[in-house]
């Protein structure tokens, strides 16, 4: 199973994450939106950012999510390489979700294109045939 894949959108980045488990459909999410970037395969582990988030649903946990991610590039010019681990959990809020990035600063990488922020436009968060489907667009 492929991690992700990207459709043809107008103007945004839209793409389809898929998973075993909804951890792994969350992390594939973040892989996807780091490819935008830069290639994330070749950016080096030299840092590590714990975050994390919380959501009332998964639709806001993974807007969240994104979010996040996108707030350590801009502020901290951190760029994603490897989720080292990442786990959602229920609790009486809603879900929280904790993970830890590995990456470097994005200033040493050729910057592709520039992740504006993640939307709820066309988002869909849906189990199916024994495995996690998320879709989201996010604009660049």
């Amino acid at each position: 199973m492929e991690p992700f894949k990207f459709v043809e959108h107008t103007a945004d980045a839209e793409f389809f994450a898929y998973g075993k488990t909804i951890d792994e459909a969350f992390a594939h999410s973040a892989y996807a939106v780091a490819s935008i970037i830069v290639d994330y395969k070749k950016v080096k582990s030299e840092l590590k950012k714990q975050i994390k988030v919380r959501g009332r649903d998964m639709e806001t946990l993974l807007y969240n999510f994104i979010e996040e991610l996108i707030f350590l590039l801009d502020s901290e010019d951190f760029v994603l390489h490897k989720i080292q681990y990442l786990e959602i959990k229920k609790d009486p809020n809603g879900f929280r979700l904790e993970a830890e990035f590995q990456g470097d600063k994005v200033s040493n990488y050729e910057a592709e294109k520039a992740v504006k922020s993640p939307t709820y436009n066309s988002m869909e968060i849906k189990q199916e045939k024994g495995k996690w489907i998320i879709h989201m667009v996010v604009d660049i």
